[in-house]
């Protein structure tokens, strides 16, 4: 599932890139728009979405495909915003990061059967649970900075952009991803997850990323918000539409 993650991952970056060079290519964020329509909120949203409607098996496969996310985020999405993008040890020691570090060691702990003390547990769920306010508290911050501006310049390049993940992310990544299950004959509930998790809004650590490399964090935060909210809209939607097409057809 992780394997299958990245390819759906890699895929929707392309799209993205595609779409941009198109379409945005003066607009100078390639690489940005890449990104946002490439990766989604895969935890926050999509594993707790992935447990009610599919049970532990399904939760369990919507981790593996968020742990899938993280990889892409920190090797080939910190790559692409390098200013420098040259093969070396400069590139490995940002691929080695605490989220690449953290997904291999549980997944090293879960592979031996190793159960940490419940004290450790206990922190690191208190630690998780305050991830997602955090980043929106983030991203908050950045819209209303972002509406305070009034940059009207600005501001409309980035309304004029704003189809482009939003549509890529929550419309056409989830039927290439639905298409590529039911090509590679998965079962029904692996199916489901990969079709649920791939129809995301943004990635809520998109705007951070962005800030991390210098790049326009604004764009980020501004998608973030807007994908989560036409989200609402088309998840039922694209569930109930994909459902039909592909696990009852």
């Amino acid at each position: 599932m992780c394997v299958l993650s990245v390819f759906v991952n890699v895929a929707g970056i392309g799209i993205g890139y595609l779409f941009a060079v198109l379409f945005h290519k003066k607009v100078n964020r390639t690489k940005e728009l890449a990104l946002l329509s490439g990766l989604g909120n895969t935890g926050f949203i999509g594993i707790p979405l992935c447990a009610v409607l599919l049970g532990p098996e399904g939760a369990l496969y919507a981790a593996m495909f968020d742990a899938g996310v993280d990889v892409t985020l920190w090797t080939l999405g910190a790559f692409m915003l390098q200013k420098d993008r040259r093969i070396g040890l400069g590139m490995l020691r940002t691929m080695i990061n605490t989220p690449i570090i953290a997904i291999v060691a549980g997944l090293g702990m879960a592979a031996a059967r190793f159960r940490p003390p419940e004290v450790l547990v206990d922190l690191i769920d208190r630690l998780a649970a305050i991830a997602a306010p955090l980043a929106m508290f983030y991203i908050g911050i950045l819209v209303m900075t972002l509406f305070r501006k009034r940059a009207e310049g600005s501001l409309g390049q980035k309304k004029a952009t704003l189809w482009l993940p939003v549509s890529v992310k929550l419309i056409i990544l989830p039927v290439f991803a639905a298409m590529l299950g039911k090509g590679l004959a998965l079962d029904a509930t692996m199916l489901q997850t990969v079709m649920i998790q791939s129809m995301m809004p943004t990635l809520t650590l998109a705007s951070m990323l962005f800030a991390k490399y210098s790049a326009d964090e604004e764009m980020g935060a501004i998608t973030t918000v807007c994908s989560t909210l036409v989200a609402l809209l088309t998840i039922p939607l694209m569930i109930y539409a994909l459902n039909a097409w592909v696990v009852g057809g």
